[in-house]
């Protein structure tokens, strides 16, 4: 059975100074198998693909500097990049064809020239 993340507050500066340091990062659910994660003043995008979790690095924390939107991000601004992140689908090195053969048809799908379903 899958756990549930316990949430921390992430979304203030004021929050995220009280949490306690650590080398693990405090995650945030922002859809299912999406998660922000923020470890020592950066944030992270955690999403689940084909039963794994795929991590990544979206830029830093805006603890010490007001957000820019490029380098330096707010939790809004990162939350929403992770959105984004999550919608380019990463394959795995392994590409098998179960894979290509959904892939395929989703492909179908989108075009409108059928493919089942």
């Amino acid at each position: 059975m899958a756990r549930r993340i316990a949430d921390k507050a992430l979304d203030s500066r004021a929050a995220r100074s009280k949490l306690t340091p650590r080398i693990k990062p405090y995650w945030r659910s922002v859809e299912k198998g999406l998660h922000l994660g923020y470890c020592r003043g950066s944030w992270i995008v955690r999403r689940r693909y084909a039963g794994r979790y795929q991590q990544e690095s979206l830029g830093i924390a805006d603890d010490l500097s007001d957000a820019d939107g490029v380098t330096v991000l707010s939790y809004w601004q990162a939350s929403d990049l992770a959105r984004i992140k999550a919608q380019i689908t990463v394959r795995p090195s392994r590409y098998t064809v179960a894979q290509a053969i959904e892939d395929h048809l989703q492909y179908l799908k989108h075009e409108r020239k059928g493919g089942g379903g």
